[in-house]
Parts: structure tokens; sequence; C-alpha cells
């Protein structure tokens, strides 16, 4: 499941603009950006892309750091949406950054700007007039069939496939069980599972 999803984002993040990732667990992203950071068994690395490359703006914090989910006292004079993607539109044309943005949902019925500005970072990627070289990643629990159209349109979805039952068994495995159970704590977890 994971490695799927950290190759859909890695193709993403080398081919189109802007990602809408339907979730609410924010940790997967992180840690699916963090392995692609890293290099590989050969030391090279899939993207250019380092750790001072990405931003994020979460809806209901503001500017937080993307690895440590603190608050990034350092931009703090882009308080809001609007201007985080404005910042991104305005990238030096050659830098490789990625403009994270969580509790998307929080905004985009709000906020009259922010479809207008992804819409224009999207056609601006296309004409080669904005950076070729950045991408937008859109997360909010709301699922897609409940997103505008307008967003739809321009975003890239990445869906997170439903983990496998070998992936749960682990995930559970060290999970106690009652001692009323123990003698059949592997049939238990199994049955969870």
């Amino acid at each position: 499941m994971f490695s799927d999803f950290r190759n859909q984002l890695i193709t993403a993040l080398l081919s189109v603009p802007i990602v809408y990732v339907p979730t609410s667990d924010y940790r997967l992203l992180t840690r699916a950006l963090d392995q692609i950071l890293q290099p590989g068994e050969n030391g090279f690395r899939l993207t250019e892309l380092d750790k001072d490359c990405i931003f994020e703006y979460d809806c209901a914090r503001g500017m937080v750091d993307f690895f440590t989910k603190k608050r990034d006292s350092t931009l703090a004079s882009i308080s809001t949406v609007e201007q985080f993607l404005e910042e991104h539109i305005n990238l030096d044309k050659e830098s490789m950054q990625v403009s994270v943005i969580c509790n998307f949902d929080m905004v985009w019925a709000e906020s009259p700007k922010v479809i207008p500005l992804l819409s224009a970072i999207a056609t601006g990627y296309e004409s080669n007039v904005y950076n070729i070289h950045s991408t937008v990643i859109l997360a909010s629990p709301t699922p897609i069939d409940r997103l505008p159209r307008d967003i739809i349109d321009i975003a890239k979805v990445i869906e997170l496939p439903r983990p496998t039952f070998s992936e749960i068994s682990k995930s559970i495995s060290h999970l106690p069980v009652s001692r009323q159970v123990a003698f059949c704590a592997d049939e238990i977890r199994n049955e969870f599972a």
C-alpha cells in the first residue's frame, strides 16, 4: 500500500502542478515525502527535492515546519492560504519546491481566491510561465466526489489504497490481548485483521 502511494507521489511530483490526496492521515504524506528525499541504495535520489524545498500551510494552524509540524515563525508573514499560493506562483523558475496545504477542506469553500489561484498555477505550469519544477499538494479528508469540479479538473488525485490483510496483521501484531483469551491471541488478531 505505502510503496504504491509513494511511487504515485513521485510520478506526480515530476509531472503535474497540483496533487490532491484525500486523507486525514497527514503523517503518511510526511513519511512518503521523507522517503522520497532519502537517497537509494546506490546513493541516487529520484528528485532534486530536499528538506528545504518543502513548505506546509496548515489551514487550521498557519505555516508549519513540514517535518516537525511546529509553527514556523520564520515565515510568519504568510498568514493566509492565498498568500501561500501567491508565494508559490512567484517562485524562481528553476528551483524545485513542494507546497503542501493540509486541511484544505477548511478553505476551498470560504475563500473565493483559492480556486482561481490554483487554476492560475495549473495554467501557468502547462504554458511554462510558472515554475515547472514545483508542485502544490492539497490534502484533506474530503472525498473526491465532494470536491468542486474546478479542483478535480486541475488536480491529479492520488488515493491511498486500502491496507492489505498482511499490512493490517503486521500493524496489530503488537497489541495486547486480554489474559482471558491469551490462549487464542493469534486467532483473535487474525479475525480482527
